[in-house]
């Protein structure tokens, strides 16, 4: 072996080294979003920070048709029976806040009557964001063994980088056999008898 190429395998050796020294794991993320239990409550209603008349309040009107001297007149006033039922008439309002697949859901229930709000009811589902970190390696080594048909075990080794592998498998026969060679004038031109093989594999793993 000449000086320049053990120079060269030196070189190879310590970057390959290197890189496998400095980076032999990676540090991924899984990210879950898991729903939480609902919490339920219930807000204290208190009284109004703020009350006004409006300058020209809405009434409810009734109507009615007056006729004089075969002239029809409608007649209008406020229909105090109306506003009373009105007043008196329980509303009960259910709407959702909002409903996100990263924050949860949010729904509320009001209770309006007598013109006041009388409960205001909330129910949260939330979601929370999960971060797992777990290291996936980068460099994995690897062994191998099998049985070929033709009478020799295979033995073998190898590494995987991220996803690209070098494999050597050594073919080891496992019971002696001779092979006669003759040409096609039928001469003997030599004996060939088993021999131990060397293989090198490239793999790439999905």
């Amino acid at each position: 072996m000449n000086s320049y190429l053990k120079i060269a395998i030196v070189i190879v050796a310590f970057v390959v080294g290197f890189f496998l020294g400095r980076k032999t794991v990676d540090v991924e993320e899984k990210i879950e979003y898991v729903k939480g239990e609902t919490i339920d409550d219930t807000i204290v209603i208190n009284e109004p920070t703020f009350v006004e008349i409006p300058a020209k309040p809405k009434y409810i009107y009734k109507y009615d048709t007056i006729v004089v001297d075969n002239i029809q007149y409608i007649s209008e006033k406020v229909d105090t029976s109306a506003i009373i039922q009105d007043y008196i008439l329980m509303r009960t309002y259910d709407f959702n806040v909002f409903n996100s697949d990263t924050l949860g859901k949010f729904d509320i229930r009001q209770q309006i009557g007598y013109n006041k709000l009388l409960s205001f009811d909330y129910g949260f589902t939330p979601i929370t964001k999960q971060v797992t970190q777990y290291r996936a390696p980068v460099f994995t080594p690897f062994v191998s063994m099998g049985y070929s048909t033709n009478s020799t075990v295979l033995g073998g080794l190898g590494a995987y980088y991220r996803c690209l592998g070098v494999e050597y498998l050594i073919n080891i026969p496992t019971s002696q056999i001779e092979m006669y060679n003759f040409n096609q004038s039928n001469q003997f031109i030599g004996l060939n008898q088993n021999k131990v093989y060397h293989t090198f594999k490239l793999n790439y793993r999905f």
